[in-house]
């Protein structure tokens, strides 16, 4: 018997999503898996007659700031006028895509400039993906967080491709599974 757990508290300060999946086969045993498009899993094609329901949440994040802060040190110890001067100003990357939006303000995670800009886009490019939530009409335990799902679904006029599931909700009264996790849909066409 396994089960999954996301275990975004203590992936946080590194901006990643992890899960962990616990086993009891020959002792209990926790293993952590990186939840990542970089891993590329192959996808899973849902039948269009097992969705449920879907729904499509678009993020509309214009910028994530955040106060930056650096000491610098200043004067000499031979002249005894050694200090730390302490400056802070306000940090920001903008997501150019769209004119306006909610903005996202976080802590200072780093005291370099270049690491804290990369902490700062790495939230944006998360935080502006689409969200989507595909929920079925069984209990599905294949599917784990981390793997990709595609599907079409006509009622919605759309085509997902490589939804990266982050979270997994069992509904055992309804006998449903809802996934959510981040990707891309397009338009169906009609010829």
């Amino acid at each position: 018997m396994a089960t999954e757990h996301p275990s975004q508290d203590h992936s946080h300060s590194l901006y990643y999503q992890f899960y962990l999946k616990i086993t009891t086969a020959g002792g209990v045993q926790a293993k952590a898996y990186i939840i990542d498009k970089a891993n590329v899993p192959t996808a899973t094609v849902l039948d269009e007659r097992d969705i449920v329901s879907t729904s499509y949440d678009f993020n509309i994040v214009k910028q994530v700031s955040c106060k930056f802060k650096t000491r610098n040190e200043q004067g000499t110890l031979a002249t005894d006028n050694y200090q730390f001067i302490e400056s802070e100003k306000d940090l920001s990357v903008i997501n150019s895509d769209i004119p306006s939006g909610t903005e996202i303000k976080v802590n200072q995670m780093h005291d370099a400039l270049g690491q804290q800009l990369n902490y700062l886009q790495a939230i944006l490019d998360n935080r502006k993906k689409l969200k989507i939530s595909i929920t079925l009409d069984q209990i599905n335990k294949e599917i784990l967080p981390g793997d990709n799902l595609n599907f079409t679904r006509v009622q919605d006029n759309v085509t997902c491709n490589q939804c990266l599931v982050r979270e997994i909700h069992y509904d055992l009264d309804n006998q449903t599974t809802k996934f959510v996790g981040d990707g891309t849909i397009s338009l169906l066409e009609k010829t």
